[in-house]
């Protein structure tokens, strides 16, 4: 799904993660980033299930129901949802 930063007009492509049945989508760009191992998921036999987001070495962890994020670099982070509303908007 595409979004607009409110900040500088820029597109990013998001989806907010559920980790569940209820998943609304699943973009290919976040598979592929689970096939190559830069995005993992942990603790998968608990409720602390989280995604670990590895940008070069700059790991980040998304919660479940937080915003999942691809910048115009392919660059992939969690937003918590109130600040990724505040930060972008549908486009």
């Amino acid at each position: 799904m595409k979004f607009i930063a409110r900040s500088d007009g820029s597109t990013i492509d998001a989806f907010q993660w559920t980790a569940g049945g209820n998943q609304a989508e699943e973009p290919g760009w976040i598979l592929a980033k689970l096939r190559s191992g830069q995005v993992r998921i942990v603790d998968s036999q608990t409720a602390l299930l989280k995604m670990e987001i590895d940008n070069g070495g700059v790991v980040r962890i998304a919660e479940i129901d937080d915003w999942i994020v691809r910048d115009r670099d392919g660059n992939v982070f969690p937003f918590r949802p109130a600040v990724f509303g505040k930060h972008y908007r549908r486009a």
